[in-house]
């Protein structure tokens, strides 16, 4: 695990790659070492160095599955606890990791509070995913956080054929996370995960995420995600709630 930055002066974690083959995360983290060389209250961590090395989503286990084990007990759970020590101070944490589903990139929380909301301000998306459901709950990365957290999912696509402009859409929220001014609230729609997908071939069902699928009885959230493929289809939102923010 790689550490920059003072975690007892940080107000921002910007946390990277705790998937071995997502190493945009890791990318992000070193080009914003360089652009915020000076600033004092930015904490960065590339999470799962072992598993980027050898290009493999994990060593033993999804260390974003692992919070709250022992450490010891995997290689992911003795990286999840120094994660858990390393940013047990700062206030708001964003998560990067990517995936290949057919989507951009969209926001994702596991808590609904005045520190997510603060983080939700500083973007530009109108959907937003809420998973507080086990499988993005508190053996979570942000779920066993004290403080604020928002992950960001980016396409592999996007990634990797426009990492410059990905690198600019993580970049604004930073600064503007970090410079504190209040901006004009928006519409957003915080799309409230309830449960799992069930596998149905993507051949047999067109999901697109954040359409309402009536198979599905919901929002299809991640449905076309290939880490999945074969354990289940997704995520399903059954609830929207419209706010401003």
């Amino acid at each position: 695990m790689k550490v920059i930055g003072d975690s007892d002066r940080a107000r921002l974690a910007v946390i990277g790659s705790q998937h071995g083959n997502e190493p945009f995360g890791r990318d992000v983290i070193l080009r914003l070492a360089e652009d915020f060389k000076e600033v004092s209250d930015l904490l960065l961590v590339v999470a799962n160095e072992e598993a980027l090395a050898q290009n493999v989503r994990f060593i033993d286990e999804d260390l974003n599955r692992a919070y709250g084990k022992p450490p010891g007990s995997s290689h992911e759970a003795s990286v999840a606890h120094r994660i858990t020590q390393t940013i047990e101070n700062v206030p708001l944490v964003l998560d990067l990791h990517t995936t290949q589903a057919d989507v951009r990139e969209f926001p994702i929380i596991v808590r609904y509070r005045t520190e997510e909301q603060c983080l939700i301000s500083a973007t530009d998306y109108r959907d937003v995913a809420y998973m507080d459901l086990p499988h993005g709950g508190d053996n979570s990365g942000l779920g066993s956080i004290s403080g604020g957290g928002l992950a960001l999912e980016f396409s592999h696509s996007y990634t990797t054929n426009s990492f410059d402009q990905a690198y600019r859409d993580v970049y604004t929220i930073i600064e503007r996370v970090l410079s504190g001014v209040a901006r004009q609230p928006r519409p957003r729609r915080i799309f409230h995960v309830t449960h799992v997908a069930p596998w149905i071939a993507p051949e047999e069902l067109a999901l697109n995420d954040f359409r309402y699928s009536p198979e599905l009885g919901g929002y299809a959230v991640l449905p076309n995600a290939s880490e999945y493929v074969g354990k289940h289809r997704g995520f399903v939102a059954t609830e929207v709630i419209d706010v401003e923010l």
